[in-house]
């Protein structure tokens, strides 16, 4: 996407943005995106550059948490076993999963309260 929207090729850049809007048609972010880049593929190539390096800092916060979640998120099938040590000290009242547009779980929701003594 870099490559296509930086050198200016309307051609490139409408066939991967179309194949991005497609493969996560539920992202908003990438809709939003494709219309304000669209226009701007005929700036001059140094504020093309500049405007893609701005979006990839926009965006670094929201790619470290998403990769942060990814790593440590627990499987669903590991899930009663890691929430075993909370039980004896909780009581859970939801388990809900947070999940990727592409439907990856990539973290879990537990709410609870700690048990009476």
């Amino acid at each position: 996407m870099c490559a296509a929207f930086c050198s200016g090729d309307p051609v490139a850049f409408s066939s991967r943005m179309s194949a991005l809007i497609e493969r996560h048609s539920q992202d908003t972010l990438i809709a939003h995106l494709a219309a304000a880049l669209s226009p701007r593929l005929r700036s001059p190539p140094a504020r093309r550059a500049a405007i893609w390096v701005a979006i990839e800092d926009a965006l670094t916060p929201e790619r470290c948490v998403a990769e942060s979640l990814t790593v440590c998120c627990v499987a669903p099938s590991q899930m009663e076993e890691w929430l075993a040590p909370l039980r004896s000290v909780c009581e859970l009242m939801s388990v809900s999963v947070l999940r990727e547009p592409s439907g990856v779980p990539i973290a879990w929701k537990i709410e609870g309260v700690r048990a009476a003594a």
